[in-house]
């Protein structure tokens, strides 16, 4: 999906990706994946302005959001009632980022608005633990461009051996419908992460049964819920 895809979306006002609530996962899977939050900093990719930094937050967690909208940065902090200090990448840089850093109540929160392809590790900085509920499935499979292969193994190089972390995928018969969000089970989590993370499926959920689910015209729609741990010596 090309950056004008996403950034039409959020100036548009079609954010049906977004939750107005905090994600079921995280409450019921996170503490027993990743354990004590102890600071440990989170990396959210594709973040958007997902309420489930707000939870990360409050369980102690530093959270690190990486978000190509402005307009989804700015929204999260302001329907937060949180104040934000930003700086930019330095005068004449090829590359463009803003940070959106929270302050007073916010601080530990920062958004990273740039292109996650493209954001120096440098300004990511150093991350402990990973939270994906948006950004593997709001990618295809495969293709020229390998946009979903590629931000996996952005993954992989950010997170630090030993590290853990929660996937929340969905997964249907991706030939009955056209994504995003695209179509990511067991099978295709494994193929993609695999050679870098060990994964574990913790939950599935029939989606067709619960509400709006039959608004998709597939034969099946499943939420999966993964435990991930980064491969290598601890």
């Amino acid at each position: 999906m090309k950056a004008e895809f996403w950034q039409s979306r959020w100036r548009e006002g079609v954010i049906g990706f977004h939750q107005s609530d905090v994600s079921p996962a995280l409450p019921a899977f996170w503490q027993a994946t990743v354990g004590a939050a102890d600071g440990r900093r989170v990396l959210v990719p594709l973040c958007g302005k997902s309420l489930d930094m707000r939870w990360l937050h409050a369980q102690g967690h530093r959270v690190v959001g990486i978000e190509l909208s402005a307009i989804a940065c700015e929204a999260f902090f302001r329907e937060q009632g949180w104040a934000y200090e930003q700086d930019h990448a330095p005068a004449g840089s090829e590359l463009s980022w803003t940070r959106w850093r929270g302050v007073g109540a916010a601080q530990g929160i920062e958004l990273l608005q740039a292109d996650i392809f493209a954001v120096p590790d440098e300004v990511v900085g150093a991350v402990e633990l990973l939270y994906d509920r948006a950004s593997l499935i709001a990618l295809p499979l495969g293709g020229e461009a390998r946009m979903r292969e590629r931000l996996a193994e952005r993954l992989a190089d950010w997170l630090p051996a030993g590290a853990a972390g929660l996937l929340v995928t969905l997964d249907y018969p991706q030939a009955q419908r056209n994504g995003p969000p695209f179509a990511i089970g067991p099978a295709a989590a494994e193929a993609l992460l695999g050679p870098t993370f060990e994964v574990r499926l913790l939950q599935t959920v029939d989606m067709l049964s619960e509400e709006g689910g039959s608004r998709w015209p597939v034969d099946r729609l499943e939420g999966h819920v993964f435990a991930l741990r980064r491969r290598g010596a601890a």
